[in-house]
C-alpha cells in the first residue's frame, strides 16, 4: 500500500511543476448550446459571421491554443479547423506541426470524400500528453503529501524514501539502464522539471544546489518532501545524500553528496 501510494505521489511530483492556468467554459461546434468543454488558459467564444456560420474566435490566444481546444472536443481536418477559427489553412498547419512535434496531437485516419485530390486527414489529441501536463496535479499533490506523511516521522520517512525509489525506477526505464541511473542523468531530469542546478565542491563532498525549487508548493506544505529528492539522488549514485535545503521566502535546494570509499564511487560511475 505504501509503495502504491508513493507511486501516485511520484506522478504528482513529476507533473506538479506545470504552470496552472484558469479553466473557462466554452462551446465548440454543432449543438453548441448542448456541448460544454473546458480548456486551460483559453477564452474562446462562439460567434456567427455574416452568413450565419458558427466560428470559435479569440484574439487573445494563439492559434495553437485554439486548435488544441478544438481537438479536445473531437478529431478534425485542417479545413474544418480553419473554418471554425476563421484563419488560413497555413496558420492551422503551422500550429499542427508545432503541436505534433511536442507530442500533443497526432494525425489520424483520412477522410475520403470521393473527390479528386489528396485525402483530408483528421488530427486528434494525444490524451496521455495532456494528462501529463494537467495543472490539476498542482492542486492534488499537496493533499497526497499530507496523507502520505500523517502517520509520524517513521512512516513518513519510509513513504518519502519509497517516492525517491519509485522515481529512480522510472528514470531507469526512461534511460534504459539496469543499474544506477547516475548523477548526470538525474540532474538532467531535475533540470527538466525546473531546477536551476549547480554543483559546489565542499571538501571531499559535493553539494547539488538549485536556486529555484520546482516543487515549492509541496515543500511549503511539508519540508520533509525534500527527503524524497535526497532518496532519489542516493538511489541514483549509491552515495549517502543529506538534505541541507534552505527554507526561507526564497527556497534554495541543497543536497550534500557525501564522500564515499572507492567502491561506492565506482558504483556511481
Amino acid at each position: 500500500m505504501e509503495r502504491a501510494f508513493a507511486k501516485s505521489a511520484t506522478a504528482a511530483f513529476n507533473l506538479g511543476s506545470s504552470k496552472a492556468s484558469s479553466a473557462r467554459r466554452l462551446c465548440i461546434g454543432e449543438g453548441c448550446s448542448q456541448i460544454i468543454v473546458y480548456a486551460q488558459g483559453t477564452n474562446l467564444r462562439l460567434t456567427k459571421n455574416a452568413t450565419g456560420d458558427e466560428r470559435v474566435m479569440d484574439e487573445r490566444t494563439s492559434t495553437k491554443s485554439q486548435v488544441l481546444a478544438l481537438l479536445r472536443h473531437r478529431p478534425m481536418t485542417v479545413q474544418e479547423m480553419a473554418m471554425r477559427l476563421g484563419v488560413t489553412r497555413n496558420a492551422i498547419i503551422v500550429a499542427l506541426q508545432n503541436s505534433e512535434a511536442e507530442g500533443l496531437i497526432r494525425r489520424g485516419g483520412a477522410e475520403r470524400t470521393g473527390r479528386a485530390g489528396k485525402p483530408a486527414f483528421h488530427y486528434e489529441i494525444v490524451a496521455e500528453s495532456f494528462e501529463r501536463i494537467s495543472p490539476a496535479y498542482q492542486a492534488i499533490s499537496p493533499h497526497l503529501l499530507r496523507a502520505g506523511v500523517q502517520d509520524g516521522d517513521g512512516a513518513a520517512g519510509r513513504f518519502l524514501a519509497c517516492v525517491g525509489q519509485s522515481m529512480h525506477a522510472e528514470l531507469k526505464s526512461h534511460f534504459k539502464v539496469t543499474g544506477r541511473v547516475g548523477l548526470e542523468n538525474t540532474l538532467n531530469f531535475l533540470s527538466s522539471q525546473g531546477a536551476e542546478i549547480e554543483i559546489v565542491p565542499d571538501g571531499k563532498d559535493r553539494i547539488v544546489v538549485s536556486h529555484s525549487c520546482p516543487i515549492g508548493v509541496l515543500v511549503r506544505t511539508d519540508r520533509r518532501i525534500c527527503s524524497a529528492i535526497a532518496a532519489l539522488l542516493s538511489e541514483a549514485t549509491g552515495l549517502e545524500v543529506r538534505d541541507e535545503c534552505i527554507y526561507a521566502d526564497k527556497l534554495t535546494c541543497r543536497f550534500r553528496l557525501c564522500a564515499a570509499n572507492g567502491a561506492a564511487e565506482a558504483k556511481e560511475r
